[in-house]
């Protein structure tokens, strides 16, 4: 099933920031179309919607999320909602919370309490709905406001990522242990290097096209290269690739002709499972013997390992292609500029940077909301709306 606490952290995260000394948080509110996961694996999931809204107050913040999934049921269907709020103080040492599950407008769970932190960071939450429960927090445990806000912190301080625990009150349970990345790969992954050899792959590709006559980049060398570096992160055989390399093109073509994508993806998925067995049984020094070592230690499950190898799959792949292609083409486009970074080559990371911004392989924008009103072509935009 999908993750509720997973995705409260990334809006939170998402949500943009006041240019105010105090680090705040802007007001922000939005609706964003999920979909679950079964066992693990995508596919043919349940549809449904994820609400989001953050207020501020004169002492603190209040956080609603709502999430509702209609459910094909024996009788028709179902409709589950997962509602909360939390109120958080502006210290981030005092959280009330309320967390409740309805199906079909029937109340089917209620979770709700106080947690206070004392001084020295550690505390208690205290339940009155199941009543007279405890739950200990330790030293270091934020609220979901107070993490936002110190991955704020930690970015303007130029740092990578934090650990954390977190604590919302959704259950009577510790804790939960997290990771927060910004814009770098975790510590613990740092030492994945990009594979040796890369260079000569590209080389390699280029010397099968060296002659008269025009080529086709594309097939060439733009779709083959990525998913070359790709697998060998991943650490995926030789002889496993020609599977890869299939399931990257269908997947990345957007057809689903007579439902045949989510069974590739059900492949995808039961291949990687193999394949995190296998680097549990024989670790090298590849990316996902990496993430095994940290789903083995509690800090990722199988399902995070498996779904991050196919988000690199889709998401690495596709976009690189792209960059390979608008970048060669940008550069035929302004000889000048191609004439320069050949008698530089110190310009290139600078340039690839430059194709990125200008001729961007992904055509979907982050989301973002005015921070104070503004006037564009004779149109008011109040603050607090959404920019596309």
């Amino acid at each position: 099933m999908l993750n509720a606490r997973l995705l409260s952290i990334a809006v939170l995260l998402a949500a943009p920031v006041m240019p105010a000394t105090a680090q705040d948080m802007a007001p922000h509110r939005a609706v964003y179309s999920v979909t679950t996961l079964e066992h693990g694996k995508p596919g043919d999931g349940v549809p449904g919607t994820y609400a989001y809204e953050l207020k501020l107050t004169c002492d603190g913040y209040i956080v609603n999320q709502r999430l509702r999934l209609e459910i094909p049921g024996p009788r028709g269907m179902v409709v589950s909602e997962q509602l909360s709020q939390m109120t958080e103080s502006r210290d981030g040492k005092k959280l009330r919370f309320e967390h409740r599950s309805t199906t079909d407008g029937r109340e089917t769970s209620l979770v709700k309490g106080d947690a206070l932190l004392g001084d020295d960071g550690s505390g208690q939450a205290r339940f009155s709905e199941p009543e007279g429960q405890t739950v200990a927090l330790p030293v270091g445990t934020l609220f979901p406001v107070a993490i936002a806000r110190e991955t704020i912190r930690q970015a303007k301080a130029g740092e990578g990522g934090f650990d954390a625990l977190f604590f919302y009150g959704e259950k009577v349970k510790a804790p939960q242990s997290v990771n927060i990345v910004i814009g770098k790969v975790p510590k613990r992954l740092a030492t994945v290097k990009i594979p040796e050899g890369a260079e000569q792959l590209a080389d390699g590709l280029l010397d099968k096209i060296t002659g008269p006559g025009a080529v086709d980049l594309m097939p060439a060398v733009a779709v083959p290269l990525p998913l070359i570096v790709i697998c060998e992160l991943l650490g995926v055989p030789e002889h496993d690739r020609p599977d890869f390399t299939w399931w990257a093109n269908v997947i990345n073509s957007g057809v689903d002709e007579d439902g045949a994508l989510a069974g590739v993806y059900r492949e995808v998925a039961d291949y990687l499972g193999e394949l995190v067995e296998r680097k549990r049984a024989t670790p090298g020094d590849d990316l996902m013997s990496h993430m095994v070592r940290a789903m083995e230690t509690g800090v990722l499950s199988r399902e995070e390992v498996i779904s991050m190898a196919v988000l690199m799959l889709i998401a690495g792949h596709d976009t690189t292609v792209s960059l390979i292609g608008n970048g060669v083409l940008e550069l035929l486009r302004a000889p000048d500029q191609l004439a320069l970074l050949r008698s530089d080559p110190a310009l290139l990371p600078n340039a690839v940077e430059e194709m990125l911004r200008y001729a961007c392989p992904v055509n979907i924008s982050a989301t973002r909301f005015t921070r104070e009103p503004v006037e564009l072509g004779g149109v008011r935009v109040a603050a607090g709306e959404l920019g596309i």
